[in-house]
């Protein structure tokens, strides 16, 4: 990404941050590598294999969670990036899913509420998928999964404007 460098100014208006949908492709998926716009960041085109489309993640509203840390080591910088949420009331069909998605690196769109959209992960290096069954005492009659996306990348994901 070519190098800008201005003032960023304090945005005015409702604070209408958070994501509200996860889409995820295992990255085996994808008929070509996912290619950006150096200049600007922004992915147009993503093309997967015949007859295979997105798979959304519908989790608890509140839980959505997307989160780009910066971090260092020897060999350089990077980014660690986490997509995680809980899935409510799962059952046996669902379970099974979630076991064979653990098996696959994906390739993630995260859409927010302003309708921005992001990939995260291509065809060379995808998230990995993991999940934790999670119960509380809080709500005793529901079964509870923890989902969670993580990977390491050495840029930020790009922007996707189909």
């Amino acid at each position: 990404m070519k190098e800008v460098f201005e003032s960023i100014q304090l945005q005015v208006g409702s604070i209408t941050t958070g994501l509200c949908q996860i889409k995820i492709v295992p990255r085996n998926w994808l008929e070509n590598n996912i290619e950006f716009a150096f200049d600007t960041g922004i992915v147009s085109t993503i093309s997967l294999i015949s007859g295979k489309s997105f798979l959304e993640l519908e989790m608890v509203p509140e839980s959505y969670e997307y989160n780009e840390k910066p971090k260092e080591s020897k060999s350089g910088s990077y980014y660690e990036i986490s997509i995680s949420g809980l899935l409510n009331d799962y059952n046996s069909s669902i379970r099974q899913v979630i076991e064979t998605f653990r098996y696959y690196e994906m390739v993630a769109i995260v859409v927010d509420r302003k309708k921005k959209q992001r990939v995260v992960g291509n065809k060379l290096s995808g998230l990995r998928f993991s999940f934790s069954d999670k119960k509380t005492n809080t709500s005793p009659a529901k079964d509870t999964l923890q989902i969670d996306l993580v990977q390491e990348f050495e840029q930020l994901p790009p922007f996707y404007v189909p």
